[in-house]
């Protein structure tokens, strides 16, 4: 076994994993604020290169910017088949009804971010405030009451309630953006960049404040940094039951507690810099400022899940269960100390068949489930390294 182990990091170190790999082939801007997909192609916007498009998740990209009249873009999204962008100038609205192909020029000015919300678009000046179209931005009415004090970036329709987010603060509307009240109780980093919605509560991502979380439809606010810090968060994505974070200066975080706590995912993160979070069924992606788009598998994401904080006494690796298994198994594991710990599955013939964990994880106890349902039959080696420790188990795949 011990002979099976030193092969197994052999082979750990030889792969040279990484969580994020660069995905820019195609792409001539590396400030990427905008990421989309309409379900059959992934689309990124580029702040001085306007929109790309890419019909392979991101493998390669193509430039569709035909009829956009300004390519520094700061908004993307898809709503409904059909795509919005947004850039911070005059006449900063354009659509295209046709995967990027063509796009029409729809007036408005420095927009940051577009939603739908109850049949209705919305988007979001950085001066002003909020506009609405009913149309399919054909034309759009200025739905301001409440709203004050500038720069507007974020917005999230939750639960019901449209929320909107700027220098000060955070503002909320529940007829539609007829009329918004200021919703900060507990908010002192009121510069508020970045919002998002997991399991009922919802989150601010602030300038030199981290993030904060509301557990009553943002009527009252608490820090929610632990693990972070109180970092500028630029971009917070819900996926699945997971909550990532895109820091200005420390990459991405994510936290499998609704918020409670965070860790740092980095390892091949191009810039630490990340603007934009978004993900489709097979991986999510990390827009930044000065490296284009990365991207990691989703399976790398979602397997691991706390299960205790509390500190084991030694590290250890259980026999996964049940085994034989098809295709899902489970895989329990003691942290001892906080560090970077990699969970990676072989084959009989030393292949590496899957990565199930490659970050740094606090102490504590975790358990992960293994898919393998893309993966033939046979005899399987998972390798376990958290600090000095190394142990590896075998299991068996039976379909």
């Amino acid at each position: 076994m011990k002979s099976l182990i030193i092969i197994l990091e052999f082979l750990i170190i030889s792969s040279s994993i990484s969580q994020w790999q660069q995905i820019n082939s195609g792409i001539s801007g590396i400030i990427v604020r905008g990421i989309t997909s309409n379900g059959q192609y992934l689309f990124a916007a580029s702040d001085g290169y306007g929109v790309y498009r890419s019909t392979n998740q991101g493998n390669n990209w193509v430039m569709v910017n035909s009829g956009i009249t300004n390519n520094s873009l700061w908004a993307l999204r898809e709503i409904s088949g059909i795509l919005f962008a947004g850039s911070f100038s005059p006449n900063s609205v354009s659509r295209s009804s046709n995967n990027g192909d063509n796009w029409t020029n729809l007036g408005l000015s420095s927009i940051r971010n577009f939603i739908s919300h109850n049949n209705h678009i919305y988007a979001v000046d950085w001066s002003s405030g909020v506009y609405r179209s009913t149309n399919s931005g054909n034309s759009w009415i200025p739905v301001n009451s409440g709203i004050s004090g500038g720069g507007f970036w974020p917005i999230i329709s939750a639960n019901g309630i449209l929320y909107v987010g700027g220098a000060s603060g955070v503002f909320k509307s529940t007829n539609n953006g007829d009329n918004w009240v200021n919703s900060n109780s507990g908010l002192i980093a009121g510069n508020v960049y970045s919002l998002a919605e997991l399991s009922g509560d919802i989150f601010a991502g602030t300038l030199y404040g981290g993030v904060y979380r509301s557990t009553n439809s943002g009527n009252n606010w608490s820090v929610s940094n632990t693990g972070m810090g109180n970092l500028t968060v630029y971009a917070l994505y819900k996926t699945g039951s997971i909550l990532a974070a895109g820091t200005s200066t420390n990459g991405v975080y994510f936290s499998y507690d609704n918020g409670s706590t965070w860790s740092f995912s980095n390892q091949g993160l191009t810039s630490s810099n990340v603007t934009e979070l978004y993900s489709d069924n097979n991986y999510i992606y990390a827009g930044t400022l000065g490296g284009g788009i990365c991207r990691r598998p989703l399976t790398e994401v979602m397997s691991v899940v706390p299960v205790s904080n509390e500190v084991p006494e030694n590290f250890s690796l259980s026999q996964n269960y049940p085994n034989p298994f098809n295709p899902v198994t489970n895989i329990g594991l003691k942290i001892k100390e906080s560090g970077f710990v990699s969970l990676v599955v072989f084959d009989a013939a030393g292949r590496q068949a899957a990565i199930l964990i490659n970050e740094v994880l606090k102490a504590g106890i975790y358990n992960v489930d293994f898919n393998a349902a893309d993966l033939p039959s046979g005899i399987y080696f998972y390798f376990l390294k958290a600090g000095g420790f190394k142990d590896t188990k075998k299991m068996i795949l039976v379909k």
